[in-house]
């Protein structure tokens, strides 16, 4: 994890949050029917997220990122929480209902 390239996205609108589950984090990349492997978490495609908060997620990769720290684009928000919602058995924190 200390050889990834880390940013933090942040939403300030409690109507269009991150949100927790029980998974501490999760992959997603274009690999087909990954396995948790060193290799599927190198890849340049894998992207590593961790929410931490309705307000706030770090995302981690191999590639670099354009900006550290920088406002969530809608469009992500919303795929996060449909993948989250395929991947989690229940939501720990959210400011509004899914």
């Amino acid at each position: 994890m200390s050889q990834l390239d880390w940013c933090l996205r942040y939403t300030e609108n409690e109507n269009d949050p991150y949100c927790t589950t029980e998974q501490a984090l999760f992959l997603i990349g274009t690999v087909k029917d990954p396995q948790m492997t060193m290799e599927f978490l190198n890849h340049p495609d894998t992207v590593v997220i961790f929410p931490l908060c309705w307000q706030a997620c770090l995302f981690g990769s191999t590639r670099r990122f354009d900006k550290s720290y920088d406002r969530a684009d809608p469009l992500q928000l919303r795929s996060i929480r449909s993948d989250q919602k395929r991947y989690a058995d229940r939501f720990v924190v959210s400011p509004v209902a899914f």
